[in-house]
């Protein structure tokens, strides 16, 4: 431990002591202060597959394209399965929107029933060109 000795004017005429943190003692603090960077570890692993909610309530299928840190704040890189990549998001790591497991899985285990949309659009024939207009 290395003793440093400092006078200040007015004061007593005994020097006062600091001793200088260590090496040691300084790498733990910057470990210390990484770590409070990010309160929550990742619980998703890159190219894993899990469900997202969109605006917090609807379903989706995702995928953990990465992790990156914002603002101090570790996120994932979420893209959802088969739309652009303009829709991708960065969601920080411990929100309760991601879901382990598919979106079948995470309907029945929450009382969700699943849209019926595929279903309701065959069933509207003037959407499908079956009107009697015709055409030139």
């Amino acid at each position: 431990m290395t003793k440093v000795g400092l006078v200040l004017l007015g004061a007593p005429s005994k020097p006062a002591t600091f001793s200088k943190p260590s090496f040691f003692e300084e790498e733990i603090k910057s470990e210390n202060s990484k770590s409070d960077m990010s309160a929550a570890e990742p619980i998703f692993a890159v190219n894993e597959k899990c469900v997202c909610l969109y605006q917090e309530t609807v379903p989706y299928e995702a995928k953990i394209m990465g992790m990156k840190e914002v603002n101090g704040i570790q996120h994932y890189l979420v893209h959802y399965q088969g739309y652009g990549r303009r829709h991708d998001e960065k969601i920080p790591f411990g929100s309760n929107r991601l879901h382990k497991g598919t979106v079948d899985e995470y309907r029945r285990v929450n009382d969700i029933e699943e849209s019926n949309k595929d279903t309701e659009d065959s069933d509207d024939s003037s959407c499908h060109g079956n009107s009697s207009i015709a055409y030139n």
